[in-house]
């Protein structure tokens, strides 16, 4: 009942999309997703980037499809999902590319508390600036990494300032995410044959240190 209240809120006042009969219909199947070039690119790092065996990556595809379409969760929520699966990423640059192809996949989803429309439908609407992020909060699963060494800080700071943000006021939160998370006292060396700060209990030289 939360979740539907919730829905409900979030809904007042948007138009609804009406779909032709025949579209109407390939949602009787609940993991239909058209095949959008967001959602080509999106898989296929599933397969390459994360090196997912094809019915692995299929099912992470639609964890991903149901949280993006129903639940609506944050992208840490999402990413501690991936890890409680058991799914790492070798490197900074990986969660960038990843977190790139599944906000322009979660942009371009049809959803229910968009009564049908994609995000990026609904911003089209309306006045840009109220849905343009001014900043952004690392949840502890990154900051550890950083903190730890384990995720390198000056190539996610590089990627940072080379990404094509709305505005600049978000590039400035996450560098000082990355700072925050860096600062004195904070930085940690691992050694190769240390326990990757993961958690996947693997040695770092076979896990994020590869």
């Amino acid at each position: 009942m939360e979740q539907y209240t919730q829905t409900k809120e979030i809904q007042r006042g948007k138009p609804y999309y009406a779909p032709s009969k025949k579209e109407l219909l390939l949602y009787d199947d609940a993991l239909y997703c058209k095949e959008t070039p967001a959602v080509t690119a999106l898989k296929k790092f599933l397969a390459t980037g994360l090196r997912l065996k094809d019915q692995e990556a299929e099912e992470v595809f639609g964890g991903l499809l149901y949280n993006a379409r129903c639940v609506g969760t944050g992208f840490q929520d999402l990413m501690r999902h991936l890890e409680k699966l058991g799914i790492r990423f070798r490197s900074a640059r990986d969660v960038e590319k990843f977190a790139e192809l599944y906000q322009d996949f979660h942009n371009n989803t049809r959803m229910q508390c968009n009564r049908g429309y994609t995000p990026n439908e609904t911003a089209a609407m309306q006045p840009p600036e109220q849905h343009v992020p001014h900043s952004m909060s690392f949840g502890p699963n990154l900051r550890g990494a950083l903190a730890s060494g384990a995720m390198n800080a000056a190539e996610l700071r590089e990627g940072v300032l080379a990404m094509d943000l709305p505005n600049e006021e978000l590039r400035a939160s996450m560098l000082g995410e990355i700072a925050a998370a860096t600062g004195p006292g904070k930085a940690k060396k691992v050694g190769r044959n240390d326990l990757c700060p993961c958690g996947s209990g693997k040695k770092f030289k076979k896990c994020c240190g590869r």
